[in-house]
């Protein structure tokens, strides 16, 4: 969904964001603006009740359009609790920014998370799941990065699978050479998303909410192999956390060194020894109940009566 409201409503958001930082969707709820009208329209409001210069407001919201404007990666702008997203139990990506194929989304998503970088044994071990997983229609969502990330997507689209990338930046932002060719297949053949939108500069902290918004967007996740403490976790929590079915790898939790998997594990994680665990990741399959002629399987004692009667 990419209407011009929907647009207008995000480009109010964005300007409020770099004015004002996380009181942003407060100020657009007590102004009651919805992107029916320009952000500047509310500008008395916002210098009386948010004490927001309207000199700094015009300029921001003026940078704000133009970035916008001139960004060709961004197709879909999407709005967390509407659309096909679900409703975000934190307020750090009211708006999401997405390239062509958001139907993805409508799919089940498995995330497939893991240290930057993995051993022989992990690469293994995401290769046998994600198999298992791209063969049943499952649509496989990990961060862009580099390690189990960029891996998992990589391996997806290699197989012909649906690949979502999670962006710790806009989307028309490159994230270096390692990463650009896959990010650009992404691009053409899956899907990109990313909670940042057009014009932001990339910075280091935006790894956090990030994330939190892959966490939000999981139905499962699979874990291969990460520290104690590793910046895995917080996802994998996130996850576990929401109940949705979070998997460990058994090689992590066969390493007496790490505390954290045999935690999860007494959490309700789930543990990957076979290729075939790898179902417990997708949501059950609804059995449709057949539906049973009323009087399947018994003889009609009336039938040949009816024939006599040439009825």
């Amino acid at each position: 969904m990419h209407t011009r409201e929907r647009r207008s409503e995000a480009e109010c958001f964005a300007a409020l964001s770099s004015l004002i930082g996380s009181k942003a969707l407060d100020a657009m709820r007590s102004c009651n603006i919805d992107g029916s009208s320009p952000l500047m329209a509310y500008q008395r409001e916002l210098e009386r009740e948010w004490k927001i210069d309207g000199d700094r407001l015009s300029e921001t919201y003026n940078r704000v359009r133009e970035s916008f404007s001139s960004d060709r990666a961004v197709v879909n702008i999407l709005k967390m609790g509407e659309d096909i997203l679900p409703s975000s139990p934190f307020w750090d990506a009211p708006y999401i920014y997405s390239s062509h194929n958001t139907g993805l989304l409508s799919l089940p998503r498995v995330t497939f998370i893991g240290q930057g970088v993995p051993s022989l044994q992990g690469r293994k071990d995401c290769a046998m799941a994600l198999d298992f997983l791209i063969g049943r229609g499952a649509a496989i969502m990990a961060p862009l990065e580099s390690g189990i990330g960029a891996f998992s997507l990589s391996w997806t689209l290699k197989k012909g699978g649906k690949a979502i990338a999670v962006m710790p930046s806009s989307l028309s932002t490159g994230l270096g050479e390692g990463l650009l060719d896959l990010q650009k297949e992404i691009y053409d053949k899956g899907l990109l998303i990313s909670q940042f939108p057009p014009g932001t500069k990339r910075e280091k902290w935006h790894v956090v909410p990030r994330n939190k918004l892959i966490a939000a967007l999981s139905d499962s996740v699979f874990l291969s192999e990460e520290r104690d403490g590793g910046p895995s976790w917080p996802i994998f929590d996130g996850v576990l956390d929401r109940n949705k079915r979070a998997m460990i790898s058994m090689n992590l939790l066969s390493n007496p060194s790490f505390s954290y998997p045999k935690d999860r594990v007494g959490r309700g994680a789930l543990v990957f020894k076979k290729q075939s665990d790898a179902l417990s990741l997708l949501p059950p399959k609804r059995r449709e109940r057949k539906k049973r002629d009323r009087f399947e399987g018994t003889p009609d004692l009336f039938e040949g009566l009816l024939d006599g009667l040439g009825l």
